[in-house]
């Protein structure tokens, strides 16, 4: 409609060209026709839908043959301008997208703004106008191309590189599928999920989306100025960071698995990372209630920093979108109950204030606190296991296997005793060995009498300790 001299989009055209392959094959021109093709507008949907499934079949057939010389120049012209758009350092934003039709249900498509692609194409239109054979200046576009792009508010070039893309079927103008508010929303999502076709095949910024209202305002509806949105039909060529993030997904959980073994540094970033983040994460919480409470009780409207962070129905990228703002749903707070809640607070901190531990059970409680903190710090120390290429975490395990198998001193033999400690005695030089000598020449009588010995000096020893540690207690008492 708004280049009359031009035909229109393929998909919106005749029957015949929606039975061959899409125009990005070779083939000679088709003679041009003497009667006036239909308008887009009055293309329906089943024709959409049967378009849909013969670019898709098209396109498998193309995924089967990757080699470019099948398809013609102006195509790929075409398509190497779209993935610039997708995969440049200006890139457009692209989302996911369903498209609900009757051939190709719950189809997904990469869904984009008409606005951001024509943003795009005035950026680059240099670039855009050397590589798709365009004009250099706009004088040399034709009247008809003029008037169609002042009818569509944008440059000339711009228009005539976003309606080449359109027709070579790269992509094609969406409509949302759902224009119902839901209860309690006075704005449409961004970015809706489910989509369908459009009539007017148009590269433009906005359009008009008729808006169904629910709850009290049931059966009413506006007009309202919405995003234009289009969708990409044509297979992408694979690209090396989906290799990428592909390759990620399968070495992550095996890298997660191999956390136990990761080294004693590696271990210690994780415990401050995760604390760090968990610091932040209730750091904000806090600023937002503090904030929330102070313009609350003050003004009795309801502030938010961050209003979107816990917000379910916005993307996960808009969650910090905007930094603050108020909730106009919520109204404004009537002065006595702003007034009843400053009493509850005041008389929460005061009942606290009363009940508060004293200053040496909170020096204990933080003492606690550091020590659990350097206790776990000492076990990952002494547990490590791979930072000085032992496994200290085995031989832990078979300490303690030994400690468990060995038997109390009391039922001990004396040459059990003196085995354990002949470590030590051979560590004494010369005095260990006439030691050794000194005990190969005793008799079982007297190696009876000595182990006795050592019996009552070790227990004359540990009731000593224990005296000792009493008479402390009692001058603390």
């Amino acid at each position: 409609a708004a280049f009359p001299d031009r035909p229109p989009p393929p998909l919106c055209s005749a029957a015949a060209r929606l039975r061959a392959l899409p125009a990005a094959r070779k083939q000679p021109a088709p003679r041009r026709q003497t009667a006036r093709p239909r308008s887009p507008a009055m293309a329906n949907s089943a024709a959409m839908d049967s378009a849909l499934a013969r670019i898709r079949a098209a396109a498998q057939d193309f995924a089967g043959a990757p080699d470019d010389s099948e398809f013609s120049e102006a195509y790929l012209a075409c398509r190497w301008a779209c993935e610039l758009a997708i995969e440049g350092s200006k890139r457009i934003e692209v989302r996911d997208g369903i498209l609900t039709s009757q051939a190709a249900e719950n189809q997904r498509l990469d869904v984009f703004k008409g606005a951001d692609m024509v943003q795009w194409l005035e950026q680059h239109i240099d670039t855009v106008r050397a590589r798709l054979g365009l004009p250099e200046t706009d004088d040399g576009f034709s009247e008809a191309e003029k008037q169609g792009a002042a009818k569509l508010g944008m440059p000339v070039a711009v228009a005539v590189a976003g309606m080449k893309m359109m027709t070579n079927k790269l992509f094609l103008r969406l409509e949302r599928a759902n224009t119902k508010l839901p209860p309690g929303k006075k704005k449409l999502p961004r970015w809706p999920r489910k989509f369908v076709w459009s009539k007017q095949q148009l590269l433009t910024r906005k359009q008009q989306t008729t808006v169904l209202f629910s709850g009290k305002r049931a059966g009413e509806s506006a007009q309202i100025e919405d995003d234009a949105y289009y969708g990409f039909l044509y297979v992408r060529p694979l690209q090396v960071k989906s290799l990428v993030y592909g390759a990620l997904l399968v070495v992550t959980p095996f890298l997660l698995c191999l956390y136990p073994i990761a080294p004693l540094w590696f271990k210690f970033c994780v415990v401050y990372l995760c604390m760090g983040l968990l610091a932040l994460i209730f750091g904000i919480c806090l600023v937002r209630w503090l904030a929330y409470g102070a313009v609350w009780l003050a003004t009795g409207r309801s502030f938010w920093v961050f209003p979107n962070l816990f917000n379910d129905d916005v993307p996960f990228m808009d969650a910090l979108l905007p930094r603050y703002g108020y909730d106009k749903r919520a109204g404004v707070a009537k002065w006595y109950s702003r007034l009843t809640v400053i009493g509850i607070l005041a008389a929460g901190g005061f009942a606290f204030y009363l009940n508060a531990p004293d200053e040496d059970a909170v020096k204990d409680m933080r003492d606690t606190a550091g020590n659990s903190f350097d206790e776990f710090m000492n076990w990952a120390v002494s547990n490590k296991a791979l930072s000085n290429g032992t496994n200290a975490t085995n031989a832990t395990e078979a300490e303690e296997a030994e400690e468990k198998k060995k038997k109390p001193r009391e039922n001990m033999t004396y040459d059990e005793i003196f085995a354990e400690g002949l470590e030590d005695i051979l560590e004494e030089g010369e005095e260990g060995e006439d030691l050794l000598r000194e005990e190969a020449e005793l008799s079982m009588e007297e190696r009876d009498a000595r182990l006795e010995a050592m019996l009552a000096s070790e227990e004359a020893e540990d009731d000593a300790a224990d005296a000792r540690a009493a008479s402390g207690a009692d001058g603390e008492l």
